[in-house]
């Protein structure tokens, strides 16, 4: 059982962080501060010492804003068993996309020997770390079936709370409110950093997006009309979306963070039973910053 912590960090020559780029509103409008070298488990391409047979590993993107692709060498099969710490049906896959604050448990079969894994976000493969089989482990199957906290919940008489995602460069953002005044792009970007809104409003932690009763089941009806995938995030649940995130076939999961495809429309189905006031935003950091984030209460 293998815990990797995957991140990435823009460096200069001397490999020093690149505080000179620090805010720059092309990272902010585009898809955020992407680096130019990965590590794990805050290391270079580690070695990690596995027991040979099943292993599992548990990759979390602690990347600010890096959609991290993840593969076996010798294209060897992953099965996914779990996603963002909820059970799930396992499905194998060649490779797995993973978005910042995104996690999955995945298992693999160990040679003797060294299994290589590899990250392909930029189509050229980079060393992301090395496992190292030591003694022998008994066999274990590889689990076919899983078990989700809660069942996808009966949506009639349900709350749908529509969102709709603005912003960034190429987009169809002309104007928003901020504070109150409804102000054009180009001056929330120039004057304030902003650039991101939901629902015409530029987001922060007094955007308020819905009061929910307690035990309320909710659908969160999103429409990404950006020109840029979003790693979206609720603090304080999980819900069950019908995920295009693993290829042509679309899977009904239960995740807190979900990515989604420029223009995809997405339904976040969920129970409000955690009462607080939550954060749903990007969790590409940048863009949350820039406007890309709003409140729920539940009480």
């Amino acid at each position: 059982d293998v815990t990797l912590v995957a991140d990435d960090w823009r460096l200069t020559e001397d490999y020093q962080l690149h505080e000179a780029s620090f805010g720059s509103l092309m990272d902010w409008s585009h898809r955020g501060r992407v680096g130019n070298w990965l590590t794990v488990n805050g290391e270079t391409d580690p070695v990690i010492s596995v027991a040979s047979g099943t292993v599992r590993l548990r990759v979390i993107n602690a990347a600010n804003a890096r959609v991290l692709a993840f593969r076996l060498s010798a294209d060897r099969p992953m099965r996914v068993v779990a996603l963002d710490g909820a059970p799930c049906d396992p499905f194998d896959l060649q490779t797995i996309r993973l978005a910042p604050a995104q996690r999955a448990d995945i298992m693999v079969e160990m040679p003797a020997g060294d299994l290589r894994l590899e990250e392909v976000s930029t189509g050229e493969p980079v060393g992301a770390a090395v496992l190292k089989a030591n003694d022998m482990a008994p066999a274990i199957a590889l689990p076919t079936t899983g078990m989700a906290w809660y069942q996808r919940p009966d949506l009639s008489g349900a709350r749908v709370i529509d969102i709709h995602m603005q912003g960034g460069a190429m987009g169809n953002l002309a104007s928003a409110e901020f504070e109150g005044e409804v102000l054009a792009l180009r001056d929330l970007a120039q004057e304030h950093s902003k650039l991101w809104a939901f629902n015409g409003i530029v987001g922060g932690y007094h955007h308020q997006l819905a009061d929910l009763d307690l035990g309320e089941v909710t659908v969160l009806r999103v429409w990404n009309d950006t020109r840029w995938e979003h790693g979206l995030h609720l603090h304080g649940h999980h819900f069950w979306v019908d995920s295009k995130e693993f290829g042509e076939k679309t899977l009904p999961v239960l995740r807190d963070t979900y990515l989604m495809a420029p223009g995809e429309r997405a339904d976040l189905v969920f129970v409000a039973d955690n009462p607080g006031m939550w954060l749903f935003h990007c969790h590409t950091m940048e863009h949350h910053a820039a406007g890309m984030g709003a409140v729920i209460s539940v009480t």
